[in-house]
């Protein structure tokens, strides 16, 4: 899933909200992984039985509902090597 979830327009107050959810979310094992470009953005891998569960968990993240950043769900499947 991409996740760009810190912009310059975000307040403070989000961006702490925006970071103890992703905390909360580690805590649970829900957050498997979070990398950033190294820009405004992050790539979150969450471990969920499916993309709904994703988008419901994202739905609640504070700039999400504020409007302020969009998400990407992108379901990633094992390869067989």
């Amino acid at each position: 899933m991409r996740l760009p979830f810190i912009r310059a327009t975000a307040g403070t107050a989000r961006r702490a909200g925006e970071t103890a959810a992703l905390r909360g979310l580690k805590a649970q094992g829900t957050l498997a992984g979070a990398w950033s470009p190294g820009r405004p953005g992050a790539v979150l891998t969450l471990d969920v039985p499916g993309p709904d569960q994703a988008v419901r968990i994202v739905a609640d993240f504070p700039l999400v509902k504020a409007g302020q950043i969009t998400t990407e769900i992108i379901p990633l499947h094992p390869i067989d090597l």
